[in-house]
């Protein structure tokens, strides 16, 4: 998930919107979370099927 510096942010943001929780060592996807703040469902995580939504939130990031 962290490869180079926009893995790093990408993880950052995600954490800071509460899209992952953190057990032990382990992150745990909340895919309500990640539907409401990234716009994004798990099935389309897996199939690499990204709405607009979820461009307009990696956008944001990319912006700073």
């Amino acid at each position: 998930m962290t490869k180079g510096d926009l893995g790093v942010a990408l993880r950052e943001k995600l954490l800071e919107d509460k899209v992952p929780g953190i057990a032990g060592t382990m992150y745990i996807l909340d895919p309500d979370a990640l539907g409401a703040t990234v716009g994004l469902s798990f099935q389309d995580l897996k199939l690499k099927r990204y709405p607009e939504t979820t461009n307009a939130y990696l956008s944001g990031l990319l912006a700073g």
